[in-house]
């Protein structure tokens, strides 16, 4: 499991009977490694990321730095491994740190890092104790909400992936129940308060070095659906790094939208805050011009779409001033963008519209995307005007 109150993954090993437990272990990446060093109580990976993408070496260095920890037997090393011999029950403490500080800034210093985070752990690890504080911090988040739509006894008694299977015939709430229950889980599990970005396409728990859609987050739809269930359902704060993400968007949209719309770099509103653009694609870089396809890549709708996550946080704790004046601010900026940008509709001089844009990932016949003014640029602009 993956403690968040010690940031560390803990693997504890046991056996049927005493000093039966003997393997190797060593710490491996596909990345580029830097150094593997072995010692009896701890294993250390320093690595960096892959030489180079798109013409752009890489700039990140990271840590993988293991804490072994024995109950009997014995440990040994040979290179960039240890063999445990004859041990009760092995428990391995893992830390993981980067450079990256922040989208900006790859300055960090990984092993410092994960000094601060060890040093952190008591030397009398208590497996049992650091398995019930984790436990404890998921279900401080977890148990805030529950829901019961009603089962039927002979589906429930079924394994998950026969019920999905069955689908709905005959009808299984409870399966519904099962399934909102378990998008929560996911996003506790990628995104939690503390989180250094919000939950992406793919999370943060999957095994391939360059993830499906580079594991970014896709801001026409992807994004907004990670977040639907958390105001609904009492995880409010988990909506922290996803604030912090529209707020560094609001800085790298603006030379996007001065270069590729042609908005002032001298225009600020009332905020002081100049216009920002996103368009359906952002990543740990907060890169906010248009990416791939012409069919999903030129939609410049990304930032206010995004931003309705935070409206209904607010509108669930309109007392919350202080959040309010926070992204007040965002709202101008990105509602400045239209301002400037919006076109008189060519049938209708009482039309303004976004042009061009497009009904995200809709192609209309003959393979065509770009359209002035779609119903979904209507309704978000209209929305983003309205509150700011």
């Amino acid at each position: 499991f993956v403690s968040r109150p010690l940031n560390v993954t803990v693997v504890h090993l046991t056996a049927s009977s005493k000093n039966a437990l003997s393997f190797q272990a060593n710490l491996s990446t596909p990345t580029p490694v830097i150094s593997n060093t072995a010692t009896t109580t701890s294993l250390v990976l320093n690595a960096h990321n892959t030489v180079a993408g798109n013409g752009i070496a890489g700039a990140l260095t990271y840590q993988v730095r293991t804490r072994i920890i024995l109950d009997g037997g014995s440990v040994t090393t040979s290179g960039s491994s240890v063999t445990i011999s004859n041990a009760n029950s092995v428990t391995l403490v893992l830390g993981i740190a980067s450079s990256f500080q922040k989208y900006n800034d790859v300055s960090g210093n990984p092993s410092a890092k994960l000094d601060t985070v060890f040093n952190a752990i008591p030397s009398s690890f208590n497996y049992a104790s650091v398995l019930s504080s984790h436990i404890g911090d998921y279900q401080s988040m977890f148990n805030r909400f529950s829901i019961d739509l009603g089962s039927n006894s002979s589906l429930s008694s079924l394994p998950t992936d026969q019920r999905v299977a069955r689908g709905m015939n005959p009808v299984d709430t409870g399966l519904v129940s099962l399934f909102i229950n378990f998008g929560r889980y996911l996003l506790i599990s990628s995104g939690a308060p503390g989180s250094v970005h919000p939950a992406n396409l793919q999370g943060i728990w999957q095994t391939d070095t360059t993830a499906l859609w580079d594991s970014k987050f896709t801001v026409n739809i992807n994004e907004e659906m990670n977040y639907w269930s958390a105001e609904v359902t009492s995880l409010q704060d988990l909506l922290e790094p996803i604030t912090r993400l529209i707020e560094d968007i609001s800085i790298t949209g603006r030379r996007t939208a001065q270069i590729m719309w042609g908005t002032s770099s001298t225009s600020l509103t009332s905020n002081g805050l100049p216009p920002f653009v996103l368009h359906h694609n952002t990543d740990q870089w907060r890169a906010t011009a248009p990416i791939d396809g012409a069919m999903y890549g030129y939609w410049p709708l990304g930032a206010v779409w995004e931003l309705q996550a935070l409206w209904e946080h607010y509108q669930f704790n309109p007392s919350d001033m202080d959040f309010a004046k926070r992204i007040y601010p965002l709202y101008q900026g990105a509602s400045q963008f239209f301002l400037e940008t919006l076109q008189t509709y060519v049938n209708n001089t009482n039309w303004l519209v976004t042009n061009p844009s497009l009904s995200p990932e809709k192609p209309h016949p003959g393979n065509a995307s770009i359209a002035p003014g779609p119903t979904i640029d209507n309704s978000v602009c209209n929305s983003a005007l309205s509150k700011s």
